[in-house]
């Protein structure tokens, strides 16, 4: 998908611009984070997708998902607010490639069904990639929480097999 990667570098700054402007209107969580801070997720955002379209391989943006599930995470931001930021890609790729395959030589129409097959596709998976890093972040972080209480019962002499909590 080389005409793909070449609409997106050559209106990275535009896409930088819509989607600093979009996510917070549609996500008011991050409202309470500084532009900057938002702006170099965008960009790693943009960097991790263009790889995956592009090569095919989810490397990048596995390693993106990780480090953004731990600090959102640590922010008090819900899955669904990352999700929902997430999804305003597609729709401002569409109006993008709308603009661009307008006036394309020979079959702009089959170009902009393909590219945009092809955003939606990504980002899609891409969704379901970060639903699955945030879980296993969130169980990794679950199960260290227990390993700690375990530990300092243990140290405390605690049994809790010993106590009968509910009966059924």
């Amino acid at each position: 998908m080389i005409e793909l990667f070449q609409v997106i570098e050559d209106n990275h700054d535009r896409l930088v611009s819509t989607l600093l402007t979009e996510i917070p209107k549609r996500v008011t969580a991050y409202n309470r984070m500084g532009r900057a801070e938002l702006r170099q997720s965008v960009e790693h955002l943009l960097e991790a997708y263009t790889d995956l379209l592009v090569t095919g391989e989810d490397r990048s943006l596995r390693s993106f998902f990780k480090y953004l599930a731990k600090v959102r995470s640590s922010q008090s931001f819900m899955l669904s607010d990352v999700m929902r930021a997430l999804l305003c890609f597609p729709p401002i790729m569409r109006k993008l490639l709308q603009d661009e395959f307008r006036m394309a030589r020979g079959d702009g129409r089959k170009l902009y069904n393909d590219s945009l097959g092809k955003i939606e596709h990504t980002a899609y998976d891409a969704l379901c990639l970060f639903a699955d890093i945030y879980q296993d972040y969130v169980k990794s972080r679950i199960t260290e929480h227990n390993d700690y209480i375990e530990e300092q019962n243990a140290q405390l002499g605690v049994d809790l097999s010993k106590f009968i909590l509910f009966r059924g």
